[in-house]
């Protein structure tokens, strides 16, 4: 893995991505790690709809995951439940 962290990616594209935000396995500590320019990521598998707060989370674990912004800041868990509060 130490020669994939010395490599700068164009793009890297990361298939089963609901697995980034219901999973943390080794191999997406490693992601994280690496160099990039662009990550994108793909599923062709629904999100599984347990509960609303679990589909929410798997979002949010996702935004984070790819570096948007504010979410992946310090205060992200904040913002994202506040713009996902229901609003009436």
């Amino acid at each position: 893995s130490s020669l994939l962290r010395k490599i700068k990616f164009y793009r890297i594209l990361f298939d089963e991505g609901h697995e980034v935000g219901q999973s943390t396995k080794s191999y997406l500590d490693l992601l994280k790690n690496l160099h990039y320019d662009n990550f994108w990521i793909i599923s062709a598998t629904p999100t599984k709809v347990v509960n609303a707060s679990v589909s929410l989370d798997n979002i949010y674990n996702i935004l984070k995951f790819l570096k948007v912004k504010p979410f992946s800041d310090i205060n992200g868990k904040k913002v994202f439940q506040k713009l996902s509060e229901p609003r009436l």
